[in-house]
């Protein structure tokens, strides 16, 4: 079993300058336990994913904080601030933006209570990432896995790879989540 940190990083400058990634934003409150669920079951299950593992950064937002975080254009502001910009008032809320901030499909409210939440997550995951034209030809081939977990530290200089790579233990079978569509009736 791999253990996941108990806070998500929280820098939001674009690694690298690469304009194909998509920055998936858990907006959450301390003592939030659907806060909580969404970080620790459904982000992880993003990275793990082949289609995603390449493009997706995931970060954390605390919606009331005065701690300090890079924002997109690379200034130095508060995780209160980001959300106030970004109309966040209700946790948890997912985002999923471009790296230059943009919105790139609609905000995903509320945690799961019926089991239908990452599939909802991959809803917005796989439209966002079409909405950001790059990221077509800097896809990774289809079935390709990169085998590890990418945490990039919050507050590292512009340009440089400040990245954390959590290797999985030998013998560890990753096997990507999957999430049937609702049935139609």
């Amino acid at each position: 079993m791999i253990t996941l940190p108990t806070a998500l990083p929280s820098g939001l400058h674009p690694a690298n300058g690469r304009p194909d990634l998509l920055y998936v934003v858990l907006f959450s409150l301390p003592d939030c336990p659907y806060c909580v669920a969404v970080r620790e079951a459904y982000l992880p299950a993003l990275l793990h994913d082949p289609r995603f593992a390449e493009r997706v950064r995931i970060r954390e937002v605390s919606i009331g904080s005065t701690r300090q975080l890079i924002d997109f254009d690379g200034t130095k502001t508060s995780h209160a601030e980001v959300a106030r910009r970004l109309r966040v008032k209700f946790a948890p809320t997912v985002l999923f933006l471009d790296a230059s901030g943009q919105p790139r499909a609609e905000a995903l409210l509320g945690g799961d209570s019926v089991g239908l939440y990452g599939g909802y997550l991959d809803k917005r995951v796989t439209q966002a990432l079409a909405a950001i034209p790059a990221a077509r030809s800097r896809a990774p081939p289809r079935g390709h896995a990169s085998g590890r977990l990418e945490f990039v530290v919050a507050g590292v200089e512009p340009g440089h790879d400040g990245g954390l790579i959590l290797r999985k233990p030998a013998g560890l079978e990753l096997v990507p989540e999957t999430h049937a569509a609702p049935r139609q009736r």
